[in-house]
C-alpha cells in the first residue's frame, strides 16, 4: 500500500522534475509567480526546447550508433517492464506520463518569517488534464488508506487540497510540512504549507510588485549569465545567506543561544554574499554546452570572503604539462589576502588585540626544540603566483580479490609557483631532519626527490603500475605528486610534448580571455575510460538486471562522441563569474 502511494507521487514528482516542456509566449514565467524572499530556484523555462537542442549534440548522437544496437535493445526491454509495473500503479505508462508536461518545470524553496521554509513546484500541463486528473485521483486514494488527513481550502477561487501527516504534527521538530497542492490554469503546484501556495496565487498575473523577477541579486545574475542571444535551457539561483540565517533560526527554537551567531555574520563579512546562480545553454553556437555562474558579492569584500581572492593575471600550462593528461586546472591564489583575513579574524575572536596571531606563530617558530619554522615567512611569504593541479587519469587496473581488473587509483600532480627555491629547499631538508623514517630522499638527475614510504598492499590496490606518492622542489615549484613516475616525468631533461601544442587544447583554449583567475582544461573520455572497461568487462553482474554490459563495444567507438572541456574565472565588478563549454570532439 505505501508502495503504492510512493510509486504515484514519485511520477508527480518525476514530472516536476523532469519532462518535455513547451511554455507559451505569452505565459508568465514562474520567477514572476514568486515572492522576493527565494533561497533557491531551479528552473527548466523550455525543456522541449532544450530536449530538441540537446539532439544537435554529439552525445545524442550516441544512441544513434548501429554499434549500440544490441547493448540499447537490452536496455529497452528493461524500460518497457519499468513502463508496464508504473502502468500497474498509477495508470499511465512511462511514455504517457513524459507527455503531459507542456509548460516551464520549476521549483523553489522560500524563506518564512519564522524558523520554517516553504518549498514549492510547478508543473504546466497544458491540454493533459485528463492525465493529471487520474495521477491525482490515485494519489488521493492511496493517501486515504493512510493515517493523513485530509482538508480544501478555498483561495481566490482556487481549491488548495492539504494533507497533514499526524505524526509529523505531533514531533518536535520545527519544521512540519503538509502535501499541498492546487491547480491553477493549465498548472499544477505542489507545495510544503498552504501559504506557499497562496504567496504564488496572489502573484499569478506576473503584475505584483514584489517578485522574485524583481530580485536585485537575482536579475543582476541572469543579467552577466546570458550567451549571445540562446535562450537558457536550465536557470538557477541561490541565496547562501538566507538559508544559513534560516538555519540559524531553526537551531535557535531548539537553542536561543544559537541566536547570538546571527550577530557575527557582518564581522565574518558574510553578510556581502548576496547570491549565487547562473544558466546553461546546449547546442549552443559551436558549443555542445555553456554554462555561466556567477558568485555575486557586495564590494568592498570583508572577511572570511578574502580567503578567496583570485586575481586576473596571463594564465597557461607550462611545457612541463604533458599531452597526455586527462586535464589541468591553474588557480592564481592571493595567498597573503588568504593570511590576512585569517589573522584578522584570529586576532579579533581569539587574541582580542591587533599582533597576536603573528606573536603566536614567532613564538612557535622560535620555541626550544621545536622544528624552527615560521608558518608567516617560511610558508606562506613563499607562496607566490598560480597554483597547478594536473589530473593524470588512472593507473593501469589493479587486480581484485577474484582476479579482474578494478580502476586505479587517481593520479595527480599539484605545484605551487614559490618565490625563492633555493629557501624553500633548505625548509624541506630541515623538516626532512625531524622527520623520522616515513620520507626517503633520492637523487633524480641531479634533483632530490622526496618518496613517502606506503604499504606494499595498499600500493597494489592502488593501481598495477603505482609507484608511491612523493615530492620535490625544483623549476621555482614545489611540485607533489601521488605516483613518483609522473614526477620524474616532470623533472627529466628530455622534452616531451606539452599540452599546450596539442590542437584540441589550442581549440579549447581559444575561447579563453586575455587573462583570467583561473582557466581548466579536460577530456571527457580519458576520465571515463576506466569506469567504461570497468563496464564492459562484466563486473557489474546483476546489477540492473537484463542488461548485459559486455555488449558494449570497444570504448573507441564511444571516445568520438565525448567533447573536451574548457572553462574560466575571471572577476567581476560585483563578485565573479565561472564559465565552462565543452567543444565537441567529432565533427
Amino acid at each position: 500500500m505505501k508502495r503504492s502511494v510512493f510509486a504515484v507521487f514519485t511520477s508527480l514528482a518525476l514530472l516536476i522534475g523532469s519532462g518535455s516542456t513547451v511554455r507559451a509566449a505569452d505565459a508568465v514565467a514562474v520567477d514572476q509567480k514568486l515572492p522576493s524572499n527565494v533561497m533557491l530556484f531551479f528552473s527548466f523555462p523550455n525543456v522541449t526546447e532544450f530536449k530538441a537542442q540537446w539532439q544537435n549534440t554529439t552525445m545524442a548522437k550516441l544512441y544513434e550508433d548501429e554499434r549500440f544496437a544490441d547493448f540499447w535493445e537490452d536496455v529497452s526491454v528493461q524500460v518497457e517492464r519499468a513502463s508496464d509495473e508504473l502502468e500497474q500503479n498509477v495508470g499511465l505508462t512511462l511514455k504517457q506520463l513524459a507527455s503531459i508536461p507542456t509548460g516551464e518545470v520549476a521549483m523553489a524553496v522560500v524563506a518564512k518569517p519564522k524558523q520554517e521554509v516553504g518549498i514549492v513546484s510547478f508543473l504546466d500541463f497544458g491540454d493533459k488534464e485528463d492525465a493529471v486528473d487520474q495521477l491525482l485521483n490515485q494519489a488521493q486514494e492511496k493517501l486515504e488508506q493512510t493515517d493523513a488527513e485530509r482538508d480544501v481550502v478555498e483561495f481566490e477561487g482556487t481549491q488548495i487540497v492539504v494533507y497533514s501527516f499526524p505524526q509529523i504534527e505531533e514531533s518536535d521538530t520545527p519544521f512540519k510540512p503538509k502535501l499541498a497542492y492546487c491547480v491553477k490554469d493549465s498548472t499544477l503546484m505542489f507545495g510544503s504549507t498552504v501559504d506557499v501556495l497562496k504567496e504564488s496565487l496572489v502573484r499569478w498575473d506576473g503584475q505584483h510588485e514584489d517578485t522574485f523577477s524583481g530580485n536585485s541579486s537575482y536579475k543582476y545574475i541572469l543579467s552577466k549569465c546570458k550567451y549571445e542571444d540562446a535562450k537558457p535551457g536550465v536557470k538557477w539561483f541561490a541565496d547562501p545567506l538566507s538559508g544559513l540565517q534560516a538555519g540559524l533560526r531553526a537551531a535557535a527554537a531548539e537553542n536561543p543561544q544559537v541566536a547570538f551567531a546571527s550577530a557575527f555574520l557582518p564581522i565574518l563579512g558574510v553578510n556581502n554574499l548576496k547570491g549565487m546562480g547562473g544558466a546553461s545553454y546546449v547546442a549552443a553556437g559551436e558549443f555542445e554546452e555553456v554554462s555561466k555562474t556567477l558568485l555575486h558579492v557586495e564590494q568592498p569584500v570583508a572577511g572570511l570572503l578574502n580567503l578567496f581572492r583570485f586575481p586576473e593575471t596571463d594564465l597557461a600550462p607550462p611545457a612541463w604539462i604533458p599531452a597526455d593528461v586527462d586535464g589541468f586546472t591553474i588557480t592564481n591564489w592571493d595567498a597573503a589576502a588568504a593570511y590576512t583575513s585569517i589573522e584578522t579574524l584570529v586576532d579579533n575572536f581569539v587574541f582580542r588585540q591587533p599582533g597576536g596571531l603573528r606573536a603566536k606563530i614567532d613564538e612557535i617558530a622560535e620555541q626550544e626544540g621545536g622544528v624552527g619554522v615560521n608558518i608567516k615567512t617560511d610558508i606562506i611569504d613563499q607562496m607566490d603566483g598560480p597554483i597547478y593541479t594536473v589530473n593524470y587519469g588512472t593507473g593501469e587496473a589493479a587486480a581484485s580479490a577474484i582476479g579482474t581488473p578494478t580502476p586505479g587509483m587517481p593520479k595527480t600532480v599539484v605545484a605551487l609557483t614559490l618565490k625563492d627555491e633555493k629557501k624553500m629547499q633548505g625548509l624541506v631538508g630541515k623538516l626532512l631532519d625531524n622527520g623520522g623514517d616515513a620520507i626517503e630522499a633520492r637523487d633524480f638527475n641531479g634533483e632530490t626527490i622526496y618518496d613517502l614510504k606506503v604499504d606494499p598492499q595498499a600500493a597494489g590496490a592502488a593501481g598495477a603500475n603505482f609507484s608511491g606518492v612523493s615530492f620535490a622542489v625544483s623549476k621555482g615549484l614545489f611540485i607533489f605528486s601521488t605516483d613518483a613516475k609522473d614526477l620524474e616525468q616532470i623533472l627529466r631533461d628530455k622534452r616531451v610534448e606539452p599540452v599546450a601544442e596539442l590542437p584540441e587544447y589550442k581549440k579549447i583554449a581559444a575561447h579563453f580571455p586575455a587573462k583570467t583567475s583561473m582557466l581548466s582544461f579536460q577530456r571527457r573520455n580519458s576520465q571515463l575510460e576506466s569506469v567504461y572497461e570497468f563496464a564492459k568487462s562484466g563486473q557489474l553482474g546483476d546489477q540492473i538486471p537484463g542488461v548485459d554490459f559486455t555488449k558494449l563495444p570497444e570504448f573507441s567507438v564511444i571516445k568520438d562522441y565525448l567533447p573536451m572541456m574548457g572553462g574560466y574565472t575571471v572577476p567581476d565588478d560585483r563578485g565573479a563569474l565561472f564559465v565552462n563549454f565543452s567543444i565537441p570532439t567529432k565533427e
